[in-house]
C-alpha cells in the first residue's frame, strides 16, 4: 500500500525541520548557508509506501556553492569535511541517536523509526549551461541531484494514459506493487518498469508472469 497523505505530511514536515535546524546550525557556526535543497528517491517520486516499522527514507540533497565552500585556509572543503560541517550542523539535544557521516550522505535518525538521508553537494557555474554538481562521497564525485527525478518524471509523462487521472499514474502504481513485493526495487527496476511496453498497457504481466489487471491490484490507490 502506498503511504498515506497522513504520512507523506508527516514526513514533509519533518524534512522541512531538517532543513531549517541545518540552516540555523550552518549560521551559528559561521558556516556558508546552502543555495537550495532537493528532495529525492521515492518520497520525490511519489512511490514511498507503508513500512510496519515506520522504517521511512527521505532523501534531501543540499547544494552549497563551491566558491564560498572553504576550508579556514582558503582551500576547497574535502568531501569529508563538508559532510562533518552538514553533520555537526544538524545536531539536536532532542535525539535519542545523533546524526551519522555515511559515505554518501548524513544520516538523522528521528525517535519514530525513520530517517534523513543528507546527501551534499556544490555547485559551480549556476547560472550556465556548465553547471556542474559534484557529491560529496570518498571524494568530490559529479553528479546531479536532480537528475533521476527529472527522468522519472518524463517517463510518466511519456506513458500516461488518458483514462488515468493526473497524479495516479500506472507505472507509479506498478513500482509501489513491486516495493511489496519479495523483488527489492533499484533505479534498475525503476528504468526496466519505465521502459517495458507493459506499463502503456490495461493489463499487465508481473511477478510469475500472471497475467493481472491494474485496476483490480490498485483499486485502492
Amino acid at each position: 500500500m502506498d503511504a498515506s497523505r497522513s504520512i507523506r505530511r508527516r514526513l514533509g514536515d519533518q524534512a522541512d525541520a531538517n532543513e531549517k535546524r541545518l540552516k540555523a546550525g550552518l549560521e551559528d557556526a559561521g558556516e556558508p548557508q546552502p543555495l537550495h535543497f532537493v528532495l529525492q528517491g521515492s518520497y520525490a517520486m511519489r512511490t514511498t509506501v507503508q513500512h510496519p516499522k515506520n522504517d521511512y527514507d527521505i532523501d534531501d540533497g543540499v547544494v552549497f556553492s563551491r566558491e564560498f565552500l572553504k576550508g579556514a585556509q582558503g582551500a576547497d572543503k574535502t568531501a569529508l569535511d563538508a559532510r562533518k560541517m552538514v553533520c555537526e550542523a544538524l545536531y539536536d539535544d532532542a535525539f535519542n541517536r545523533v546524526p551519522e557521516v555515511r559515505t554518501n550522505r548524513v544520516r538523522v535518525y528521528y525517535n519514530e523509526g525513520h530517517h534523513v538521508d543528507v546527501p551534499v553537494y556544490r555547485m559551480e557555474n549556476p547560472d550556465s549551461e556548465s553547471t556542474l554538481y559534484e557529491l560529496a562521497s570518498s571524494d568530490w564525485k559529479e553528479s546531479n541531484p536532480e537528475a533521476v527525478t527529472k527522468w522519472f518524471q518524463k517517463q510518466l509523462e511519456a506513458k500516461h494514459l488518458s483514462e488515468e487521472k493526473d497524479g495516479h499514474h500506472q507505472m507509479r502504481r506498478l513500482l509501489r506493487l513491486l516495493k511489496n513485493s519479495p523483488l527489492a526495487v533499484t533505479a534498475g527496476t525503476c528504468q526496466a518498469v519505465s521502459s517495458s511496453p507493459c506499463s502503456r498497457t490495461r493489463n499487465i504481466r508481473p511477478i510469475n508472469s500472471v497475467r493481472i489487471r491494474p485496476f483490480t491490484i490498485f483499486s485502492r490507490y
